[in-house]
C-alpha cells in the first residue's frame, strides 16, 4: 500500500499520534504506517482522499438502496407470478391433467405373431 500523507494541525498532534500516524523527520510531515487503518485517521486525509473516500461512501449507500429496491420489485414480481400461476393453468399443465371419458386407443407399432 502507498503510504499516505496525513493533514494534522499542530494542536491535534497528540491525539493522530494515540490514532496510530507516525511522524516523518525528514518530510516533516504526518503519516499513517502499514497496519493502522487509515479510516482511524481521516479526518487528517489529504482533501482529494477525503473526497473519494465520501464519493465511494455515497456510490455504496446508492448501490444498497438500489439493490433493496430490486430485491422488493422481485420479490412482488414473484408473488405475481406464484398468483397468476394459481389462477390459470398453463396449455401444457392442460394437456397433462387426465380427461373424463374414454382413455385414448394405443396402436401398435410393431406385428406381433
Amino acid at each position: 500500500m502507498p503510504r499516505i500523507d496525513l493533514n494534522v494541525p499542530y494542536a491535534e498532534k497528540d491525539l493522530a499520534k494515540q490514532l496510530g500516524a507516525l511522524w516523518d523527520k525528514e518530510k516533516r510531515v504526518w503519516y499513517v504506517p502499514d497496519g493502522v487503518d487509515p479510516l482511524l485517521l481521516r479526518r487528517w486525509l489529504p482533501r482529494t482522499v477525503a473526497e473519494l473516500e465520501q464519493a465511494l461512501l455515497k456510490f455504496i449507500n446508492m448501490v444498497e438502496f438500489s439493490y433493496g429496491r430490486l430485491t422488493a420489485e422481485l420479490d412482488d414480481l414473484r408473488g405475481r407470478i406464484a398468483t397468476l400461476e394459481d389462477r390459470s393453468i398453463s396449455p401444457f399443465r392442460q394437456r397433462l391433467q387426465k380427461k373424463p371419458g374414454r382413455p385414448r386407443r394405443i396402436r401398435r407399432t410393431t406385428r406381433q405373431g
